[in-house]
């Protein structure tokens, strides 16, 4: 009997623990049967002497029918049953005596040497000789209990460590190397955008000035031109005061010519003079302040301001129809009162030129509230000839007219106020006669419940 924990069989022993999921170091001592004497192995496992004992195949069912109360005392660790023996085994079938030849043998002493062995009879205990033609099993055995030539298993060695890990070490430096290289691809593309981008923000300030520039300049120019278009009309509204002031000065002169007047007469003749002087340097500043500054929209009440362009337009101009004036409860609107003005004025200025050839000429100007929609709705209709289609989408495309000597600049001029007071504006033609011009307005709901 011998007590011995590197033996090679007792390595099989230790592949089956490892296999079952056993911990094979609570098996502190071994018994190996090494002078045949097995009966006392199994008697100092009983006794306790020993943890474990290692019998030759198919002893043990010999044993058991001489001595049937073990078989109660004892255990046979993972019994197995094989195809090639009569009785339980613990272990699966390792090769055991190997004989190995080397390069100096002959091929022909190599073949006896194999049918020798081959050709001898089982011994005793059953054993034999065959032909083992690969020991990966054993291989894989000592590779899994980490000892003999895998001992270095049993310690972190840089050698096991790569073994271990292999795959994902690769793995990892694929990894490492592409977050490299993609970081360094993204850096370059990062700069590479970071410049057009600052390049085109450079740009887009060089554009925002130059737009600017261009916007305010179109702004004057387009405040020029309103300016141009609307001097035939600022014309007729400065005749009336002119003529006004030319007809007191003359009456004035032809008065002193006759005698002396009296001072009271001198002075009311000069006050209506000076007076209407005022509302000339009125006129002329209005239309300066708009050249100058633009629209300013103020609250302002609809019914005066229209009634004021009537009668702007009825005292400087020649107008041959009858202007009718339908007036709402107060409707005050935010826009800017110059524009308003011009806008009316232009309304009844195109009405007045379509009546020319008319019979019975006549505008009807209405202005009324929508409560419902919080809109003051503003209305210019005229008894003159039916329009075509054509004609119709001229007006409303702006620019075009279909006077012969007209630009179509006052509709567009009336458009854009319209526009600027957040208003729109619709050309309705009538059934039979004329034109409906129809401007809506969001009423100023402050002003008005004031």
């Amino acid at each position: 009997m011998e007590k011995n924990r590197h033996c090679d069989v007792l390595y099989y022993i230790l592949g089956e623990f490892e296999t079952l999921k056993l911990d094979s170091e609570k098996f502190k001592t071994f018994l190996l049967d090494n002078t045949g004497k097995s009966s006392e192995l199994v008697k100092e496992v009983v006794q306790g002497k020993a943890d474990a004992a290692l019998l030759p195949a198919c002893f043990l069912e010999q044993h058991v029918v001489e001595y049937p109360s073990l078989y109660r005392e004892i255990k046979v660790l993972n019994p197995l049953r094989s195809s090639e023996l009569p009785c339980t085994v613990s272990t699966t079938l390792y090769p055991n005596w190997s004989v190995l030849i080397t390069p100096n043998i002959s091929m022909k002493q190599a073949t006896d040497i194999a049918a020798t062995l081959l050709t001898q009879p089982k011994s005793s205990d059953g054993a034999w000789w065959s032909v083992s033609t690969q020991f990966d099993g054993v291989d894989k055995l000592l590779k899994n209990l980490k000892v003999e030539q895998y001992s270095y298993l049993r310690e972190w060695t840089l050698r096991r460590f790569f073994e271990e890990y292999f795959p994902f070490i690769i793995l990892f430096g694929a990894f490492l190397t592409g977050v490299i290289l993609y970081s360094c691809i993204a850096n370059r593309l990062i700069k590479i955008r970071t410049r057009q981008l600052s390049q085109s923000l450079l740009r887009l300030s060089k554009y925002k000035k130059e737009f600017e520039l261009v916007r305010r300049d179109n702004e004057i120019y387009h405040r020029m031109g309103i300016v141009s278009h609307i001097s035939s009309l600022i014309s007729h509204e400065l005749r009336q005061p002119l003529n006004t002031i030319s007809c007191y000065s003359q009456g004035l002169l032809m008065r002193l010519e006759k005698g002396p007047m009296e001072q009271g007469q001198i002075s009311d003749i000069v006050y209506q003079i000076h007076k209407k002087t005022q509302g000339a340097d009125e006129i002329i500043k209005k239309v300066r302040d708009f050249a100058k500054f633009g629209s300013r929209p103020v609250a302002t009440e609809l019914n005066q301001s229209v009634r004021k362009a009537i009668d702007v337009f009825l005292l400087s101009s020649q107008c041959p129809s009858v202007v009718e004036f339908k007036p709402s409860e107060a409707a005050w609107i935010k826009i800017d009162p110059f524009e308003l003005e011009l806008l009316v004025l232009n309304l009844l200025r195109n009405a007045n030129e379509a009546l020319v050839k008319t019979a019975n000429a006549r505008i009807e100007v209405n202005v009324s509230i929508n409560k419902e929609t919080s809109e003051v709705i503003l209305t210019v209709k005229d008894n003159g000839p039916k329009l075509s289609e054509e004609a119709l989408i001229k007006i409303k495309r702006g620019f075009e007219t279909t006077k012969k000597n007209g630009t179509g600049m006052g509709l567009v001029i009336v458009s854009e106020i319209v526009s600027n007071a957040k208003g729109r504006i619709d050309f309705v033609p009538s059934k039979d006669r004329g034109l409906l011009v129809k401007i809506t307005f969001p009423l100023d709901t402050h002003e008005q419940k004031n």
